[in-house]
């Protein structure tokens, strides 16, 4: 039986794999940006990553991965979409909920067979809850646009960038990632700077209104394919500007085309591209 300050440190974890750091101190500093921000997002992440975790305990999977906190970012992020495009009442808690196991159950299916998840688990329980969500009736999946611009904003791009990785578009929130990541790693820090960076440098030359790309919506793909590949090598600062490239293309394809929203889904195509590349390269 785990006591309370283990859960805690188990719980923080799940909330700092969000961005890949399986660190409590970086999941703290997560939690703290979103509750900055948004008070019932913040609630909504607690209750996603709780359920999340609770779930791959009960189905008693693999115990190191649960004490990593592989099974509590999917849960996290599927409790702050669901919040963010629904509210949260009474039907979005148990939304919540459920996806959050479901997460879990597609995360163990692609560890089982050594496929790269990412975020797919989240992406893919939250198309189905939003789905269901609106056959029943509940809400519109509609956000509130963001405000008009006519000049690129630094500080706006970098800061909402990181912080739309969990659909904050706060320079505040942002910040308290970046701080969060560079409490875990350096490098992972640098990398998601220069991913919102790349992400914003695509939206401008596809032409996009300026203000989603000071919003941060052309750079947080970007940014998690920026964590996700970098590294020391040059190579992988190669990988990770590409996908953040590529991220971006897709998210822009997926706003004019898809019906639901792109969630993570760019970075997790682009990313899954670009590694199948770098298997080839190294054949």
């Amino acid at each position: 039986m785990m006591d309370a300050k283990a859960v805690a440190i188990l719980l923080l974890k799940g909330v700092g794999q969000v961005m890949f750091q399986g660190n409590a101190i970086t999941g703290a500093f997560f939690l703290l940006g979103i509750f900055y921000n948004s008070w019932l997002m913040g609630l909504a992440a607690v209750l996603g990553v709780c359920a999340s975790t609770a779930a791959a305990h009960l189905l008693h999977f693999r115990e190191k991965d649960i004490a990593n906190g592989l099974y509590g970012f999917n849960g996290t992020l599927v409790g702050i979409a669901i919040a963010y495009f629904f509210g949260l009442g009474l039907i979005a808690v148990a939304a919540i909920v459920l996806g959050a196991m479901l997460s879990s159950l597609v995360m163990n299916f692609m560890l089982a067979r050594k496929w790269p998840p990412f975020t797919f688990p989240f992406v893919i329980s939250a198309w189905i809850l939003f789905v269901a969500l609106g056959i029943a009736g509940q809400a519109k999946l509609a956000a509130n646009p963001p405000a008009q611009a006519s000049a690129i904003d630094p500080a706006s791009v970098l800061g909402a960038g990181i912080g739309q990785v969990m659909f904050q578009q706060n320079v505040v929130t942002g910040t308290l990632f970046l701080i969060g990541i560079f409490v875990a790693s350096r490098i992972s820090a640098g990398y998601a700077l220069l991913g919102a960076a790349v992400g914003a440098l695509v939206g401008i030359g596809l032409g996009a209104q300026m203000a989603f790309i000071n919003a941060g919506l052309f750079s947080y793909n970007a940014v998690l394919c920026g964590i996700a590949l970098g590294g020391s090598k040059l190579k992988s600062l190669s990988f990770a500007i590409a996908a953040g490239a590529l991220s971006s293309l897709i998210l822009y394809a997926m706003m004019v085309q898809s019906a639901l929203p792109a969630l993570t889904a760019p970075f997790v195509f682009a990313t899954w591209i670009v590694l199948v590349v770098k298997a080839g390269i190294r054949q």
